[in-house]
């Protein structure tokens, strides 16, 4: 008998019980990202749309190395995403011991990775609207199309693929080439790791047809009948993946677990333990001590991520920061802000995981709570604001240090305004990205 043949209907209810709880994003989860990328925009326009004053072969030229990035970047996010639910999802790790439909998954998976990561797609379309105010109508409906079919084909490369990479991980002709790229990882792993860049390199070949389709129209005016290939080659690829879990899904279980296995003879229980700045917690109050601790090991445990994205943003500001050209301190400064507001919504994500009835039993105080959430948030993000303040010191010298404080003022209230509103949970979002909008046009008026 099989168990998981109705598995959308057990989708269906999942999500039914999400919003119940109060953990349904719905409607946020779309309107936030393309806020977002309406007012980040403006400061896009000069590095990614310089080209919009120009003529038809210009504006095309410009357009296509935009959109051809973003679609880009769209693309590789859906390839892993897809390999977290179809290989790493929940729902492998609960039905795994029951017979079930493999084919059954990837349809469900696929609507589920759609409808999540819809707004992240919209987001990106929405960097582009100074193509429209700018009079390229036709332009910006072919980038907004390019960008589409990279999410798109992402989704559609990406399933097939990761489960056809199960097969790759087991078979004898591929057993040395596996061998000889797999590094210190497991060889059974190395087809996985892998993947992702093989899905890259035929959602690369797609969207070049549709960036070429684009300079032919906005250049010759014909058809841009290569807009279709990202979808259509997504489309293709995705049509083997009910076959191909129905094959595999069971021998990727039984990988996985190998995998893992593998990883835990090597790993040090204690060291697996210890979460990222942990060891600040010392110098929290008595009070609020245990409180933080918890914060800390939530975020670094169930969100990484997000604890390391002021890291990534710092280095990249740095990076910024230590060229000598006029603009770099505001390039870094502009660089670190805007990661600084994003990653303050950690609070958001920490508290729509957080069962309500876990800190009612515990007896957590709704205070302590949102304490601990600001600290832990602000100590996240000190990367962000650190690395940028040192090689501005260095490039530019101490004049222009001043500016970085306001970023750290801007860290320390954004950090306050998301785990303030984290009660609200997803809901929470539609108080924090205006607050923080109204906080970047503050600061920015602050930057040289």
């Amino acid at each position: 008998m099989t168990l998981v043949s109705p598995f959308s209907e057990i989708d269906r209810l999942q999500r039914a019980n999400r919003r119940l709880a109060g953990e349904g994003t719905g409607a946020v989860s779309l309107v936030v990202p393309v806020l977002l990328g309406v007012f980040t925009a403006p400061f896009a326009e000069p590095i990614l749309l310089r080209t919009l004053d120009g003529n038809a072969a210009t504006v095309a030229v410009g357009l296509n190395a935009t959109t051809y990035r973003l679609a880009l970047v769209l693309a590789g996010v859906m390839l892993l995403w897809s390999y977290s639910l179809i290989i790493r999802g929940k729902d492998r790790m609960v039905l795994d011991p029951f017979p079930v439909d493999g084919a059954s998954f990837p349809p469900v998976l696929a609507r589920r990775l759609l409808r999540d990561s819809s707004g992240l797609a919209l987001g990106a379309v929405a960097l582009l609207w100074p193509v429209l105010t700018a009079g390229h109508t036709s332009a910006f409906i072919l980038g907004a199309s390019t960008v589409i079919g990279g999410w798109l084909v992402g989704v559609g490369v990406g399933f097939p693929l990761h489960l056809a990479a199960a097969s790759a991980a087991t078979s004898e002709s591929l057993e040395a080439a596996l061998q000889a790229i797999r590094g210190d990882n497991p060889a059974m792993q190395a087809a996985w790791i892998y993947a992702p860049g093989v899905g890259l390199l035929l959602c690369g070949i797609s969207l070049s047809f549709a960036t070429a389709a684009t300079t032919a129209h906005l250049v010759t005016g014909a058809v841009p009948l290569g807009i279709l290939a990202p979808p259509l080659i997504g489309g293709a690829c995705y049509s083997f993946a009910a076959r191909l879990s129905q094959k595999n899904w069971y021998l990727a279980s039984t990988l996985v677990r190998e995998i893992d296995s593998a990883y835990a003879a090597t790993e040090n229980p204690e060291e697996a333990r210890i979460a990222y700045l942990e060891w600040t917690s010392r110098w929290a109050p008595e009070t609020l001590r245990p409180h933080l601790l918890r914060a800390y090991r939530h975020g670094w445990r169930a969100l990484r991520p997000w604890t390391l994205a002021p890291v990534l943003g710092g280095v990249v500001a740095g990076i910024a920061g230590w060229s000598r050209t006029p603009g770099a301190t505001n390039d870094a400064l502009q660089i670190a802000g805007f990661t600084v507001l994003c990653s303050a919504a950690i609070a958001l994500r920490m508290a729509a995981q957080e069962p309500k009835v876990l800190n009612e039993a515990i007896g957590l105080r709704a205070s302590a709570l949102i304490a601990s959430r600001s600290l832990a948030v602000w100590a996240w993000q000190q990367p962000a604001v650190l690395l940028p303040l040192f090689t501005i010191g260095l490039a530019h010298g101490r004049d222009s240090l001043h500016y970085v404080a306001a970023i750290e003022a801007l860290t320390i209230i954004a950090a306050c305004l998301s785990a303030a509103v984290s009660p609200l949970k997803s809901a929470g979002l539609l108080v924090y990205a205006p607050g923080a909008i109204a906080l970047w046009v503050i600061t920015v008026g602050v930057f040289p």
